[in-house]
């Protein structure tokens, strides 16, 4: 994989560095002479740092970063472009996620794959006051924190050498760097750690000095004598040695541990048809029409998760997957249903680097236009995480809140949840009307029927109904509802009701109840927005 750019794909605002004289040699450390607002030399490309220097009086023409044609970015700081941005401080988490981050990298934070860096890219953190509890806890002058820079740098390359070489060991190599694959490896091996599931949860750093250090050792005697014969062999000159060229374009990690060359890099950019995915979506729903209201409350309560104040929850890991959310009270039902549903479709385009977050959210806005609905934006590159992202239970609304049937409190609940997420009473109004679509089973929620008379077509009837109908309590065993009087084959809940008893609330309901056309372009703008709450990076796609 090569980790430096050839220096005509480097992206600067958009577009490639105008050359003056092309792309020509400088005389320096192998780099090449280009024109921004004036002469600018890439050179110096050691230690996986590339600087540029500019003119005189071009200091101002450098640009904070840019974009390489390899896929990932280069940050400019220090005098110098580097792989990772001023702030960034590796990664203070369990060994499994690290694991991710050293084969795939963080698209979200423009964070390339770990293995690519070296220490010219870390460099900034030998100017970083050091916590009590960063890199191993240690703390010191400049000399101590640029050796402890280093030493983290290392202890990273031995951990995750060892563990590539318990992965080959074991037969369990993949073919592809996709996250499922990734995972897998993974999972081969962490029986090898000395408190297995637990272990591979604690901060990597507390890994690498644990009794599994003792079978580390090895390893990091082999990648010692690698790593001293690469530094004495970079501090020859090009021009006296042209296989330092060789060694700077893999990465002095990935020199420093050959088998890292056994593993394909993941895909520079995700090749996914969506258009092809919703597809798939559409047809499953199109022949299966009580699936699509599910694959919406999927999509729904994969995003509704988040947690303006901590920025955390979301679409955007696509952990609904996990076993641990789906056990959460509002998603009771989804692991045999929607979830279910959506493996073949994820199994078929994992290999173009399909992520589940992207799936289970594509499937809310395809099933929704399956059923009648309009067509919602959506964007793709969300990045799937792993189970320590999955938030408590308890951020999703709930049917009923306080004392039996619609109160107060279930408007203080709504307002509580939706708030928690950004959204005003407008859009929580909004996004009550999905329950146009669907029906309540007792062994899921316990409540029981439709809200509508035709819960696979999206329309504004909840609305219609909540207004027009005459709703009374239900007489039976199961938790407090509502049904219509003429009938009693229809429900709504109490947070339903109390759409009625606040007036914030019912004067948007009336609105809707009057305007389908108004709720399908309201709704449709909400939506989205729900399906992109703590999010970023995201690039809006066309899907159908």
């Amino acid at each position: 994989m090569n980790v430096f750019p050839d220096p005509a794909e480097i992206v600067v605002d958009g577009g490639p560095i105008p050359a003056a004289a092309d792309i020509a040699p400088d005389g320096g450390d192998g780099g090449a002479a280009a024109a921004v607002g004036g002469h600018l030399a890439l050179n110096n490309v050691r230690d996986g740092t590339i600087e540029f220097h500019g003119g005189q009086g071009n200091e101002a023409a450098l640009p904070e970063r840019v974009e390489t044609g390899a896929g990932y970015t280069l940050h400019m700081y220090g005098g110098g472009f580097h792989r990772v941005s001023a702030d960034w401080r590796f990664p203070r988490c369990g060994v499994q996620d690290l694991w991710r981050q050293w084969w795939i990298g963080d698209t979200v934070r423009l964070v390339p794959p770990l293995r690519s860096l070296g220490h010219g890219d870390v460099k900034h953190l030998d100017n970083v006051p050091l916590a009590d509890d960063e890199m191993h806890g240690r703390t010191g002058g400049y000399g101590a924190r640029r050796r402890l820079s280093k030493k983290t740098l290392c202890d990273m390359l031995f951990l995750m050498n060892w563990m590539t070489e318990r992965v080959e060991a074991a037969g369990h190599s993949e073919n592809n760097t996709t996250i499922s694959a990734v995972d897998r490896m993974f999972l081969s091996i962490a029986h090898l750690f000395a408190d297995g599931a637990r272990d591979s949860q604690k901060r990597w750093t507390s890994i690498v000095h644990t009794p599994t250090r003792n079978v580390l050792q090895i390893s990091k005697a082999r990648a010692t004598t690698t790593t001293s014969s690469l530094e004495a062999h970079a501090s020859k000159n090009d021009h006296e040695n042209p296989d330092r060229r060789a060694f700077l374009a893999g990465g002095f990690l990935a020199a420093a541990s050959p088998l890292m060359f056994s593993r394909p890099a993941l895909a520079e950019s995700s090749t996914v048809d969506y258009k092809a995915v919703a597809k798939d979506i559409m047809d499953l729903v199109q022949t299966n029409p009580d699936w699509g209201p599910t694959l919406v409350r999927l999509a729904w309560h994969s995003s509704g998760t988040y947690d303006k104040e901590t920025n955390t929850g979301g679409s955007g890991g696509g952990t609904i997957r996990f076993k641990e959310e789906l056990s959460h009270g509002g998603n009771a039902g989804l692991a045999e249903t929607a979830v279910k549903w959506m493996e073949p479709i994820h199994a078929k385009y994992e290999k173009d680097g399909l992520s589940y977050a992207d799936l289970y959210t594509l499937a809310g806005v395809a099933s929704i236009k399956a059923m009648g609905g309009p067509t919602i934006g959506w964007s793709s590159g969300r990045r799937d995480q792993l189970e320590d992202s999955v938030t408590p239970d308890g951020r999703l609304p709930a049917a009923d809140s306080g004392p039996p049937l619609a109160d107060k409190s279930d408007a203080a609940h709504l307002r509580n949840i939706f708030y928690r997420m950004g959204f005003n009473d407008q859009e929580i109004v909004i996004l009550s009307g999905a329950h146009a679509l669907g029906r309540c089973h007792t062994t899921a929620s316990g409540y029981d029927g439709p809200w509508t008379p035709t819960p696979t077509t999206f329309n504004n009837a909840y609305f219609t109904l909540l207004t027009s109908l005459n709703w009374v309590p239900k007489d039976w065993s199961g938790p407090p509802q509502y049904v219509d009087a003429p009938t009693g084959r229809l429900m709504m809940l109490p947070t339903d009701y109390v759409l009625l008893d606040d007036k914030s609330f019912l004067k948007w309901v009336k609105v809707y109840a009057k305007d389908g056309q108004k709720f399908d372009k309201d709704f449709a703008k909400t939506f989205q927005k729900l399906e992109e709450l703590g999010t970023s990076g995201l690039t809006p796609t066309e899907w159908v």
